[in-house]
């Protein structure tokens, strides 16, 4: 599973893999969001890739 993938599922934020744009291997996140719930978003991105290691 790519993290992409794995980041919508376990963290509920969604990214689009770097590839698509021609950025592989990062990815891109849009964060049009307000203050409180990008702090959450990011939480949950850092929870995720935490437990990744």
């Amino acid at each position: 599973m790519s993290k992409a993938h794995g980041l919508l599922d376990e963290a509920n934020v969604a990214v689009v893999h770097g590839s698509a744009f021609g950025l592989a291997p990062y990815l891109r996140i849009a964060y049009a969001l307000d203050e409180a719930s990008l702090r959450q978003a990011c939480a949950a991105i850092h929870r995720s890739c935490a437990a990744t290691r």
